[in-house]
């Protein structure tokens, strides 16, 4: 499952898409780095060309998915301001490990949706007299040249507005790339582990956490993971 992938008229995907795409695959190759289940209940895929895993149980795909079609519009509009994957016992309650996702989207926000709805539309500058054609009126021609004009004012300014817009989104992904780079390469380290925690054990699970600005604790919104995988 995948966030629904919705796009701008010039075919550059949603800071919603960008954003919803890099959490769940960052939670599913954490899950995989960190070896919470077996290697083989995940399978291949890539995330801006790195080579990423998936996990391919049922419960636990559905499970990210329907946390972050909660999370992810909250963290655009900036209610959400953090989400948390937590590794701990399920008997005990101990915690093993935390991993958050803190986003500062101001700047790119107004890209995205500011700029978004302030396109204009080449066809409303097309003036008209109450539906009256004044196409045959003498100085038709020094109106069509006006129109012509506004026209092409109205699409250079878009085209200014997408190359802010793709510029935005090349420096997000670069960034989500390096974060993503950063995650593969806790595949097989200690952590907290060498503070004395014990390794994940079969009733070792993990839950998603969101926390919002009015929340007084991290944790708000949480849900459990199956730490088992069964059929």
């Amino acid at each position: 499952n995948k966030l629904k992938i919705t796009t701008m008229n010039t075919n550059k995907p949603r800071l919603t898409t960008i954003i919803g795409s890099f959490l769940e695959t960052a939670i599913h190759e954490l899950i995989y780095t960190r070896s919470l289940y077996p290697h083989d209940a995940f399978s291949p895929s890539r995330y801006l060309q790195i080579a990423v895993h998936a996990c391919r149980h049922p419960d636990i795909v559905d499970y990210i998915f329907y946390t972050l079609k909660v999370a992810v519009p909250g963290i655009i509009t900036g209610i959400v301001d953090g989400l948390y994957l937590i590794f701990y016992d399920e008997e005990n309650g101990v915690l093993l490990e935390r991993y958050g996702f803190e986003f500062d989207l101001k700047d790119v926000s107004f890209a995205f949706l500011g700029m978004e709805d302030d396109h204009p539309n080449p066809n409303n500058s097309r003036s008209s007299n109450n539906g009256i054609d004044n196409s045959g009126i003498g100085n038709s021609g020094i109106g069509n040249s006006s129109k012509r004009g506004a026209n092409s004012s109205n699409m250079q300014a878009m085209q200014q507005k997408d190359d802010i817009i793709a510029n935005k989104i090349q420096e997000l992904e670069r960034s989500l790339r390096d974060v993503m780079l950063s995650i593969i390469s806790l595949e097989g380290t200690q952590l907290g582990r060498k503070r004395g925690k014990t390794n994940f054990t079969g009733t070792t699970t993990f839950k998603l956490c969101l926390h919002t600005k009015h929340s007084q604790n991290q944790g708000n919104g949480n849900g459990n993971g199956n730490g088992n995988l069964e059929d």
